[in-house]
C-alpha cells in the first residue's frame, strides 16, 4: 500500500500517468512535486 502522495520518479502520484491515444501519448496525471526538488544534489 501507498503511504503518502508521490510515487514515481517524476513526482506524479504513480508512473502510470499516461494513455496511448489516437497514435500518441498522452499525459493525464499532474506533476505533484519538481523532480528536481526531490532529487536535489543536497540529498
Amino acid at each position: 500500500e501507498q503511504i503518502g502522495g508521490i510515487a514515481c520518479h517524476t513526482g506524479r502520484e504513480s508512473c502510470f500517468y499516461r494513455v496511448y491515444e489516437n497514435s500518441g501519448w498522452k499525459t493525464v496525471d499532474p506533476v505533484l512535486k519538481d523532480p528536481d526538488a526531490i532529487y536535489s544534489a543536497g540529498h
